[in-house]
């Protein structure tokens, strides 16, 4: 994708701090602000190099402050039992096709592959 370098570099400053106030005023949802920045990245230079990476951290720290803390734990210990149980099944099922490869005996193979998987799941 190519950026937009016709404008002169004051015209970009100015177009930079219209999107700033427009993304700080409640005109536009924090999701969206961010949806814009991007785009306004991609298109234009960047004529702030380093105003622009403390606004970005800014706006994701602010991004933050607007979650709702309970949903987020609920939501986060969600994910961590979807990562456990996938690990789980992953670490089993390598196992299991690990033991038909080196034409190891079933039953030896399954408790091998569910010995490793809970060592892993109890660490």
């Amino acid at each position: 994708m190519t950026s937009i370098t016709g404008f002169p570099r004051n015209q970009r400053q100015n177009c930079f701090f219209l999107g700033l106030l427009v993304a700080a005023s409640s005109f536009v949802s924090p999701p969206g602000a961010c949806a814009v920045g991007l785009v306004f990245g991609l298109l234009f230079p960047d004529p702030f190099s380093k105003a622009s990476q403390v606004v970005m951290a800014s706006s994701v720290v602010g991004l933050g402050f607007g979650m709702d803390l309970h949903e987020g734990v609920r939501v986060g210990a969600r994910g961590l039992s979807l990562t456990l149980d996938s690990a789980s099944a992953s670490l089993w099922s390598a196992g299991c096709g690990l033991g038909i490869f080196l034409r190891v005996q079933k039953t030896p193979a399954y408790l091998i592959s569910v010995s490793r998987d809970r060592h892993r799941a109890e660490a």
